[in-house]
């Protein structure tokens, strides 16, 4: 029997004081100690190699073969996995799923800025054809996609020398279903573009199309327009239209919809409103014989005193003569203008006209009519002359500015009458205060 050493262990007692609840469960509620300290767990215990079979969190079961969902507000972690199928619109995803989802797209990191139109692949500055304001800085990833040469597109990074392509986008395996987002620019910020180049093909060589894929925050309200939500509609300005979904009006209550002062060409319409005064272009009236009236349109007597105008079609050709008539004393009188083909232009006057039609107005119109002491073809050209300025001026004709005469004022005037054996009449007619004096003479 070998020795061995005495092997001992020290326990330390301390007196505790349970506090139970009361009959009938008696169930444990805290350890007192010495001096009335609380056992308490330590703070931020620690557990390591622990196995929890069954308990509660706040009366949540945890640790149990069917455990409660758990309700967390923070996550931050580097590791886990997750093996449920999202459904709802906060549900975390796992990779295999996103991955499911994107099937077809190659994604590239975003780039800064897109070209609109074909750009120079060289230098910082901008460019027309290029969606950025102001100055590039080395490194920015572009997406050029409008250049003339469709071979030329793809992501490049600018530089003050010439551009290169970007490390994932400069072979042509990583072509096909490449998508990027657009960060910022003046017109495509916010956007997705995908490319439509095939399967195969050559970088620099093969076209490589580019397609707008995504828009977010790409519409914004032009000028007479908002755009609320996803969903664009005029706007009224507040005082003088009005918008519904039965279209855009004037307001009833802009004071201009009564005073409108500016109007275009009307084509087709009827007019609803009051007369147009002489003053603004209208008639004032509401009847041939008003307009007549407000127009000043009768030469003379009532405004009736143009009684037809039949007969007359087509174009009127050269007349055959003027007839102005007659130079008897009448009541009711007919100038008439004959045109070839037998048409007839008839002017009446009206039963109040008295006194003379005479031979002034056939005076007035062959004045008009002839160049006088001037070469002429032929008669006709009277004939036609006369025709001419008998339409035009009817029976009110203005004498000519440069027709005139010499108007004779006698002051005496003397009569001869012979007779036999030189015993011959001489009768002397004079002015003498105002009337005519009659003398006879000696032979």
């Amino acid at each position: 029997m070998s020795n061995n050493t005495a092997v001992t262990q020290t326990t330390n007692i301390v007196p505790v004081q349970g506090i139970f609840a009361p009959e009938p469960t008696f169930d444990l509620i805290t350890f007192i100690g010495p001096a009335g300290t609380p056992f308490l767990p330590p703070t931020n215990p620690i557990l390591d190699g622990v196995t929890i079979t069954n308990s509660t969190i706040n009366s949540t079961t945890i640790g149990a073969i069917s455990p409660s969902t758990g309700n967390f507000t923070n996550i931050s972690t580097t590791t886990g996995t997750i093996s449920t199928t999202p459904s709802g619109d906060t549900d975390i995803a796992n990779k295999a799923y996103v991955d499911s989802v994107a099937q077809g797209l190659d994604i590239k990191a975003s780039c800064l800025y897109t070209t609109t139109n074909n750009i120079n692949l060289t230098g910082l500055a901008v460019q027309s054809g290029g969606d950025w304001l102001s100055t590039l800085t080395a490194g920015n990833r572009i997406l050029v996609k409008n250049q003339t040469a469709q071979a030329e597109n793809g992501i490049y990074a600018a530089s003050a020398s010439g551009w290169t392509r970007t490390n994932d986008m400069n072979t042509w395996a990583e072509v096909p279903g490449a998508f990027t987002f657009i960060e910022d620019g003046a017109t495509l910020s916010s956007t997705g573009w995908v490319t439509t180049a095939g399967s195969t093909g050559t970088i620099g060589v093969t076209a490589m199309p580019w397609t707008q894929f995504s828009g977010a925050g790409t519409y914004t309200a032009g000028n007479g327009l908002q755009l609320i939500s996803n969903q664009f509609s005029v706007k009224a300005n507040g005082t003088t239209l009005d918008v519904s979904s039965s279209g855009v009006s004037i307001a009833s209550t802009y004071a201009g919809q009564t005073s409108i002062t500016t109007l275009g060409t009307i084509v087709t319409g009827t007019w609803n409103a009051t007369t147009i005064a002489v003053a603004h272009g209208g008639t004032g009236a509401t009847t041939a014989s008003g307009a007549r009236t407000s127009l000043g349109a009768a030469a003379s007597g009532a405004n009736s005193d143009i009684t037809s105008l039949s007969g007359i079609t087509g174009g009127v050709s050269q007349p055959d003569y003027i007839d102005f008539h007659t130079t008897a004393t009448v009541t009711s009188a007919v100038g008439r203008i004959f045109w070839d083909g037998g048409t007839t232009l008839n002017v009446g006057m009206t039963t109040n006209v008295t006194g003379k039609v005479n031979e002034t107005l056939y005076t007035y119109i062959k004045a008009w009519a002839s160049p006088q002491s001037q070469v002429i073809p032929n008669r006709a050209v009277l004939v036609a002359n006369a025709a001419k300025y008998g339409a035009q001026f009817l029976l009110d004709p203005p004498r000519p500015k440069h027709w005139g005469g010499y108007r004779l004022k006698p002051e005496l005037w003397e009569f001869w009458q012979g007779r036999k054996s030189r015993l011959h009449d001489r009768l002397r007619y004079r002015v003498e205060g105002g009337m005519w004096r009659r003398e006879r003479l000696a032979p």
